[in-house]
């Protein structure tokens, strides 16, 4: 029989802090994954509910970053208009990939990033442009964590009386992506699924970021890779070559929903096809840019 907890609904992030502090019970964030999880079954004495700290807010500041309070809802990274366009419109295609509306509005960003599985996507799509995790600590103190090192921590980058205050994208400039999955049923959670970002200049890649999911125990950037693309045009045999890399340092782990030999294979595959995708629309894009 699940035993009964306390419910905490601070109004100032010290008083949350001070509650998830205390030494005499056990008290945890109330954050709604996209798997919700029964909060009698978490195994803690009390429950801080987030939603007075005005942690839920979207906005772009004067230097063009882009901030995300983590009490933004899954539906909330799709419908805004400020996640519309390359590359923060991978985070809603990945978000739209989550369950159903009535979940997405319940489930946040900050439940997103700390769940133990799914959606890949969204932690893909945050890899990819580089975000970073903005940590409260004791006394209004702030740290700010490449959000790559943050979730590979978990649990242990967020200590007890810390709070996730917002995750942060730096501007981007033009560039294209895709993101390209392979699951059993379109809405199933992925097997494997990766991101790509490309910049074009003058025919060859300027810059790019690959991340990859469900060949690692937890989500990848490829930076060898990455580094074999950059200078170049990205030619169907340069694409096989970076598929083949992808594929040799592949670490899956089998599941249910697939084999180590078939999550290996699909790997290549799906960037294979992230990487072709995103060319063409960065060469669509600069040939616009170039139009008289």
């Amino acid at each position: 029989m699940p035993k009964p907890f306390e419910y905490f609904r601070p109004n100032t992030h010290r008083e949350a802090q001070n509650l998830l502090a205390r030494e005499d019970f056990t008290a945890l964030p109330l954050i709604i994954q996209p798997k919700p999880i029964d909060p009698r079954r978490q195994g803690a004495d009390a429950f801080v509910d987030m939603s007075l700290l005005n942690f839920d807010k979207v906005h772009t500041d004067s230097d063009g970053i882009l901030h995300l309070g983590s009490q933004v809802t899954l539906q909330q990274l799709i419908d805004d208009p400020q996640l519309q366009k390359y590359p923060h419109s991978l985070l809603g295609q990945a978000a739209s990939l989550v369950a159903t509306p009535g979940i997405r509005n319940l489930s946040t960003l900050w439940g997103a990033v700390v769940a133990q599985s799914g959606p890949a996507e969204i932690i893909l799509a945050l890899l990819a442009q580089d975000a970073q995790v903005v940590i409260l600590g004791q006394g209004e103190s702030h740290r700010a964590l490449p959000f790559q090192e943050f979730h590979a921590g978990l649990p242990d980058t967020l200590p007890r009386g810390e709070l996730l205050s917002e995750i942060i994208l730096p501007p981007q400039g033009t560039c294209a992506g895709s993101l390209e999955r392979i699951a059993r049923t379109p809405r199933d959670e992925a097997i494997v699924a990766a991101v790509a970002l490309l910049w074009e200049e003058a025919g060859v890649v300027s810059r790019v970021c690959l991340a990859l999911a469900g060949t690692h125990p937890i989500p990848q950037r490829l930076p060898g890779v990455e580094k074999l693309l950059l200078g170049q045009a990205l030619t169907p045999e340069l694409m096989e070559r970076a598929a083949c890399m992808s594929i040799d340092s592949a670490k899956p782990v089998s599941d249910f929903r697939g084999g180590v030999d078939y999550r290996r294979a699909m790997a290549g595959l799906v960037v294979r096809r992230a990487l072709s995708h995103a060319w063409d629309e960065a060469i669509n894009t600069g040939e616009e840019r170039g139009a008289p």
